[in-house]
């Protein structure tokens, strides 16, 4: 705790906050709350009757509040996440200007979220937690629909997207991309019922930079008699494959991370944040049958071409398991990926050495 405490420049309260609240299955809801009550925020001004403001604020908001407690900072915290969520109409300059302060601060208060979470080794809530920082970054909830992250997009317009055919059963931005590349037409037709061509254009210029990746996995470990390994994994892999594992040894989970396209801009559309933001992902290696993360590891951009490692050990339990890649976007919605590798845990050939295998440099670990 003091650790993660001293990275992100948190208060020892905020951390005794989140180790007392934080659970391994937590809504969206709780956690939104657990953010607005960190201890940064206790000085979140509440002006001259901006508790009236507040309770105005609360009948619009999708979530509820104690109607005794709307001259709480906290409580506005609060509504103020909620309003940047939903876009609501501020009561005043001063409600933006508080905004700001409560965006300028919640990646870092997320951040170190995702890291408490991640070391009690709670995969429901660190993904949850990933998911609402793309949230708060494109100022939108998640079950919102993903058309509405794009430019003109509103909830009395969106429905028009589905005109738009796509190889999906429903509509997601890469399978969007993926119709629209360099067809703007096929966009802009259906589109122009409800939009203006420059509105249009702005879509299909948002669209098109949407970053694509490409993901390669494989395993680095014991094998046989050959020493330290690397095995490609099969994506997805078929039920009768299965790749063995020595029980109790040291493996890395390899990612090579390929962005295609245009390497010219990697800044994040998001309107509505006010510092902007660069892509970057999160990379987490979980067990879902155990609700449980594996490794974790932030991945940004230093060529369109990348390799991260999540290190890991095997079971000691002899079987099969299978362990999930999960890959999410730190700042757009409905761009996350995942995948399966199905691995049979194996006793260790006789005469092997006992202990563990260093298949990983030194300084490296769980991030």
């Amino acid at each position: 705790m003091g650790r993660i405490s001293s990275y992100y420049y948190l208060s020892h309260i905020t951390m005794r906050h989140f180790a007392d609240t934080l659970r391994h299955d937590m809504s969206m809801e709780e956690l939104l709350r657990a953010m607005a009550d960190a201890a940064e925020f206790e000085e979140h001004p509440v002006r001259h009757n901006e508790d009236l403001y507040n309770a105005d604020l609360a009948k619009l908001c999708p979530l509820k509040v104690d109607p005794l407690s709307v001259d709480n900072p906290h409580t506005k915290v609060f509504l103020l996440l909620q309003a940047h969520l939903s876009r609501l109409p501020l009561p005043n300059s001063d409600y933006g200007t508080d905004t700001k302060s409560v965006l300028d601060q919640s990646i870092r208060i997320l951040q170190a979220m995702v890291d408490i979470s991640a070391e009690r080794g709670w995969l429901a809530t660190t993904l949850r937690i990933q998911q609402l920082m793309q949230c708060i970054i494109q100022a939108r909830w998640l079950d919102d629909p993903v058309a509405m992250t794009l430019p003109n997009v509103e909830s009395y317009n969106v429905a028009i997207f589905s005109q738009i055919k796509t190889d999906s059963p429903f509509l997601t931005l890469p399978a969007l991309k993926e119709k629209c590349n360099r067809k703007y037409e096929m966009l802009a037709a259906p589109l122009r019922q409800e939009f203006e061509e420059p509105e249009i254009e702005q879509i299909y210029k948002v669209i098109s930079e949407l970053p694509s990746l490409n993901v390669q996995i494989s395993v680095r470990g014991p094998y046989g008699k050959d020493g330290d390994v690397d095995r490609a994994v099969q994506q997805p892999m078929s039920r009768d494959q299965w790749m063995e594992l020595y029980a109790d040894q040291e493996y890395v989970v390899c990612v090579q991370l390929i962005r295609l396209g245009s390497f010219d801009t990697l800044n994040i559309h998001c309107p509505k944040f006010p510092k902007g933001k660069d892509e970057g992902w999160f990379l987490t290696l979980g067990h879902q049958a155990e609700g449980e993360v594996i490794a974790l590891k932030r991945c940004v951009y230093r060529s369109n071409r990348s390799t991260h490692q999540l290190c890991f050990y095997a079971p000691s339990r002899i079987g099969r398991c299978i362990y999930t890649v999960y890959l999410l976007s730190d700042g757009y919605i409905g761009l996350d990926q995942q995948y399966n590798i199905q691995f049979e845990v194996v006793p260790p050939p006789k005469g092997e050495k006992e202990g563990v295998q260093q298949v990983f440099g030194k300084g490296e670990g769980f991030w």
